[in-house]
């Protein structure tokens, strides 16, 4: 069938940090369970372009977690990259920073050095003109993660180099100001290199890929900018996000005009979700309680908790009875549960208020009802402590 005169489909993705192993979990092999969670949703992506009959596949940078990847994680990359390309969809694979060597070659430089079909890795400010398995040409722009160049420089380079009778999109790894960060981004400096949104204004690309950020979301509209997010959860940050990817299509109605008067393609585009490891916190409030062990265990079984991790937040008092965390261990095993370490190996107690620790307002009979409990040893100096308090007051009125 000539596809030529019809859409372009094309799915965008980003930000698999294939290679993170923050987990100590792994499977009977010794592969780690993060490993396996992207390698489960990039297959659901494969299944997705497969199945929708996908022209081309857009990379948006940070596939990988680092720059120097294991020979694991680059076989499970190698894969999923050879049955993307399996049914002719194109990909392009766009250098995040992560992905940036200190010296050398990036470490998907390889596809590039053995000509793999199907596979363009861009690793530099460049415009791509690709024919594409229906016989329709596109020109793509890519701006990797920036390093020696400036972006806006980047981005008005590509004026006077696109053809607008192409279809043409523009993949770019970058923080754009105004963007709602996903719980992993917190991290991200004030240096940061970033651009306006209003940057995008009317540049002659149907559609907009990027990465870096790991939330779905719509930066600005003409023409669309959008971030696909990233399709694994990493941190308790993230525990009530959304993972997926982004699938659209750009089509060329012939009526549909725009401001330069040319033929322009409109683009659309949905949000796909994907299987995520689970994130769960349980807040469990045991003070008081003269068994708070069963308690947590009959909270744990309670839960549909499996192959998830869980961080349990227990409010506790002092002079309550000691957790077995033992017990905890061992039913969280018995139930498939990948549980975060921390201090205290498996929860993170938080000490309930003493009834009599809450502050009155009388600033004399609070700091002598804290001596008393917390500082027995200096009882006698309370008068003296009172005494300058006393002073101090008389002098601030």
């Amino acid at each position: 069938m000539d596809r030529r005169n019809e859409t372009i489909k094309f799915v965008h993705t980003a930000d698999w940090h294939l290679g993170l192993a923050n987990l100590s979990k792994k499977d009977d092999s010794g592969i780690p369970i993060q490993y396996i969670c992207v390698e489960k949703s990039a297959g659901e992506i494969v299944d997705f372009v497969h199945s929708n009959d996908i022209d081309l596949v857009l990379m948006c940078g940070d596939i990988l977690h680092t720059r120097n990847p294991s020979p694991t994680v680059e076989n499970i990359l190698a894969k999923i990259l050879h049955k993307l390309t399996s049914d002719g969809a194109i990909v392009i694979y766009l250098i995040g920073n992560h992905e940036i060597p200190g010296w050398g070659d990036n470490p998907v430089k390889i596809y590039d050095t053995l000509d793999i079909p199907g596979v363009i890795v861009a690793d530099k400010v460049e415009l791509h003109k690709i024919e594409l398995k229906n016989g329709q040409k596109i020109q793509i722009g890519t701006i990797p993660y920036p390093v020696d160049f400036d972006l806006s420089d980047a981005i008005s380079s590509f004026a006077g180099k696109v053809e607008r009778g192409i279809p043409s999109l523009l993949m770019l790894h970058s923080f754009v100001n105004g963007a709602g960060l996903s719980g992993s981004d917190l991290k991200l400096l004030p240096d940061e290199p970033n651009l306006n949104p209003d940057e995008f204004d009317e540049l002659p690309f149907d559609y907009i890929a990027l990465g870096h950020i790991h939330r779905y979301q719509q930066i600005w509209g003409k023409p669309p900018a959008v971030y696909s997010g990233s399709i694994q959860k990493v941190t308790f940050a993230e525990e009530k996000e959304r993972k997926g990817f982004v699938a659209g299509t750009i089509s060329n109605p012939q009526s549909f005009k725009n401001e330069f008067n040319k033929n322009r393609r409109m683009s659309e585009w949905h949000f796909v979700p994907v299987e995520s490891l689970n994130y769960i916190t349980l807040n469990i409030d045991v003070s008081g309680e003269n068994n708070p062990t069963e308690i947590i265990l009959q909270k744990l079984r309670n839960r549909p908790v499996a192959n998830s991790v869980v961080k349990l937040k227990i409010t506790i008092r002092p002079d309550d009875p000691k957790i077995s965390l033992v017990q905890i261990k061992k039913l969280a095993q018995e139930l498939g549960i990948f549980v975060i370490t921390n201090d205290r190996n498996i929860v993170d107690t938080i000490r309930g208020k003493i009834e009599s620790a809450i502050p009155t307002g009388n600033m004399s009979a609070d700091i002598e009802k804290y001596i008393i409990e917390k500082m027995p040893e200096h009882k006698e100096k309370i008068p003296e402590i009172l005494n300058i308090i006393e002073l101090l007051q008389k002098n601030e009125k």
